[in-house]
């Protein structure tokens, strides 16, 4: 265990770490109790900028996007508000995703549910929680984008360490979100095609032909991450929009796939779907409960955010 582990689990609580911890927050400066930032249709508000060296520790926020006229809420706000990261002074953001995704729900929606890394809570996932750690060597610097229609009202802190030094080895947090609409399937999709009496008629010999089609390079595959260099791969959120039945609304069969130097990486690829994912062959039964969010829609819309460290050459 290193310097930089030892103290922050509950086994080793006692360990006094050689630094210092910080927190940038919503705080009103006057001492009152507006403790939050709004942020107007467009605008970009600067979160943090923070200087030096240093490792992020803990983010969490609540939010809510209203229309001022009504006080109504703006639909699916989490995924019309940006977060954006930038390490050590760069440019471009390493850090680019809809906060409702960034923290782990999609679909525009706020959902209860808790993870190590990762939590919505209480009730409706209204406080929004981010374990992951998060080093940088000459600062960080947050922002958030109102890509909505109304008002954002923005609580936030962001709980980080100050260190002198980090080892070289340390990478840097990235995320990516991306989006594919319609993605390409081994069925046509048209409305309505699956309540079609010469669909129904032959749904057996479609059916277990395509159970038979063999996919061995990844072609018309969702893309989950293309990224080059040296980094670990350390998580998927992926959420998937059905707006109606077709042939092909079943996602949880297609297999995985991970090229590492152009090379099929046998040792982890060629399982379904629904087993990446722990699931069951169902995305009804009970036991999936906790991973299915809503299961009324059917459709092919494919977006996913991911998680990974990764060693960029400066």
């Amino acid at each position: 265990m290193n310097d930089l582990t030892r103290g922050n689990g509950l086994d080793t609580l006692f360990y006094l770490a050689d630094c210092t911890s910080r927190r940038v927050s919503s705080y009103d400066v006057e001492g009152a109790n507006d403790d939050w930032y709004t942020l107007q249709p467009g605008e970009i508000r600067e979160l943090a900028n923070i200087q030096g060296c240093g490792i992020i520790r803990h983010i969490w926020c609540t939010l809510l996007a209203l229309y001022p006229k009504d006080m109504s809420n703006v639909p699916y706000y989490p995924r019309k508000i940006v977060l954006r990261t930038y390490w050590d002074g760069e440019t471009s953001p390493s850090i680019e995703a809809p906060i409702g995704d960034f923290f782990g729900i999609g679909h525009g929606v706020l959902k209860e549910f808790c993870s190590e890394p990762l939590c919505m809570s209480p009730t409706d996932g209204r406080g929004l929680n981010c374990f992951f750690p998060m080093p940088f060597s000459d600062g960080a610097r947050f922002t958030l984008q109102n890509e909505t229609d109304g008002e954002l009202h923005f609580f936030f802190y962001i709980d980080y360490e100050q260190h002198i030094t980090l080892p070289p080895d340390c990478g840097r947090f990235h995320t990516q979100w991306r989006r594919e609409k319609n993605t390409n399937g081994w069925m046509p999709v048209e409305p309505g095609y699956c309540f079609r009496p010469e669909f129904m008629d032959k749904e057996r010999t479609w059916y277990t032909n395509h159970w038979k089609v063999k996919n061995l390079t990844g072609d018309d595959n969702y893309v989950i991450l293309e990224a080059r260099g040296k980094g670990k791969y350390v998580g998927c959120n992926l959420n998937i929009d059905q707006f109606e039945q077709q042939g092909n609304y079943w996602y949880g069969e297609g297999d995985d796939m991970i090229f590492i130097d152009a090379l099929l990486y046998e040792l982890f690829c060629r399982l379904a779907l629904l087993l990446v994912f722990c699931k069951h062959v169902d995305p009804d039964v009970a036991v999936n409960k906790d991973l299915t969010l809503h299961n009324t829609h059917y459709g092919q819309t494919y977006r996913t955010h991911l998680f990974f460290y990764w060693m960029k050459q400066i």
